[in-house]
């Protein structure tokens, strides 16, 4: 971002995208200050502890939770640990919208109906196995669905498509990517936008885990196999 701060992919900016996030490596005792949007905002907890308030709730989390703030509802967190805190947080939008608030502005627990929702991504893993898998529909109809991926090296899905656009997010690892026509290889730190209707699939292509959250900007996922046996 100019002048500093988190990385910060704003979908308008990729194609039109309609989703945004923030790659956060927060210190120990940092975080943001109050604030709101007007969608929801998921974070996903990689690494890490946190505090959040949701208007004015506290919810103390962990590495492998997803917390989902409502629409307009205020909130902040900080890293309570003594480790890097490290987060995907989706913002269903092309662009992010944020309102920044005073300190003295943040309810009190209880007075408002809004708190924060804390989900185990292990109980998002399909029956029989595999990725987490958060859909929005699932979850207060939020306009956003992901995978958060913890890949063995050469493990990876088989071609497929969506009529919309997917966003991965690397977050540790190497990975090789088909889109289309091209290959591209891809590593920690980086993202790769899958256009609508392009067959693509990907593969840990290193000797470490791939850990990745692969956004797409819907409710419910569509997804269209080509390879045989799917």
């Amino acid at each position: 971002m100019p002048g500093g701060g988190s990385p910060l992919f704003e979908g308008y900016q990729h194609g039109g995208v309609a989703t945004s996030c923030f790659v956060l490596d927060v210190p120990p005792g940092l975080g943001a200050r109050l604030h709101r949007h007007p969608y929801a905002e998921i974070f996903v907890l990689l690494d890490g502890q946190a505090r959040t308030w949701v208007d004015g709730v506290p919810a103390d989390l962990h590495a492998g939770q997803i917390a989902i703030v409502p629409a307009g509802a205020m909130h902040r967190f900080t890293n309570t640990g003594d480790a890097i805190l490290r987060t995907v947080n989706v913002h269903p939008n092309e662009r992010r919208i944020q309102v920044d608030l005073p300190a003295d502005e943040e309810p009190a627990p209880g007075s408002t109906s809004r708190a924060p929702i804390v989900i185990e991504s292990d109980t998002l893993r399909p029956a029989g196995g595999g990725a987490p898998f958060f859909e929005g529909a699932d979850h207060g109809d939020v306009p956003a669905t992901f995978f958060v991926v913890d890949a063995p090296p050469g493990a990876g899905p088989a071609l497929h498509s969506h009529p919309y656009a997917e966003v991965f997010v690397l977050r540790d690892g190497r990975a090789r990517f088909w889109v289309g026509d091209d290959v591209v290889d891809a590593h920690a730190g980086q993202i790769v936008v899958a256009p609508p209707d392009v067959p693509h699939r990907f593969v840990n292509s290193g000797s470490d885990p791939l850990r990745t959250v692969n956004i797409q900007p819907v409710a419910r996922m569509v997804v269209d196999w080509l390879d045989d046996g799917r």
